[in-house]
């Protein structure tokens, strides 16, 4: 019997080249945060949505490595050169400290700052969710 070698589909050069990817995809986004849209080389091979960052002042929930939990905090400034948050916790103990970009969530409708390629719609979130509980109510009285 003869025996075919088959590719490794999980193997150490499949994960690097999925954290080389991924590396990449947040450079971009944090290049067109910073530099805006038309400035941005490769911008029309990007095909992903890109959110505005939280503004100073904003209220999100991020990761605090210290304590290893997830807790509601204010932004106190933004590196965009590092892709960092300086973020006050509001619990005391916890302080202050500076939070990776890819570890704060904000709150409230996401602003879009570049849109999805080939994504010709708009998003509202508040009239889609007041039309699809129109539908919802619709069909209970018709039942």
């Amino acid at each position: 019997k003869s025996i075919r070698k088959r590719p490794r589909r999980f193997s150490a050069k499949f994960i690097f080249e999925q954290l080389k990817e991924l590396r990449n995809y947040r450079s971009t986004v944090r290049d067109i945060q910073l530099f805006g849209v038309g400035k941005v080389p490769n911008k029309k091979k990007f095909d992903y949505e890109v959110l505005v960052p939280p503004k100073v002042g904003s209220t999100i929930t991020a990761y605090h490595r210290l304590a290893c939990i997830l807790h509601r905090g204010t932004v106190l400034a933004h590196n965009q050169a590092k892709g960092m948050f300086l973020i006050q916790f509001e619990r005391e103990s916890l302080g202050w400290d500076w939070v990776l970009d890819t570890e704060v969530a904000s709150h409230g409708l996401p602003e879009i700052l570049l849109p999805a390629r080939g994504s010709s719609r708009s998003l509202n979130f508040e009239s889609y969710f007041r039309g699809d509980l129109r539908n919802y109510q619709g069909s209970l009285s018709q039942g």
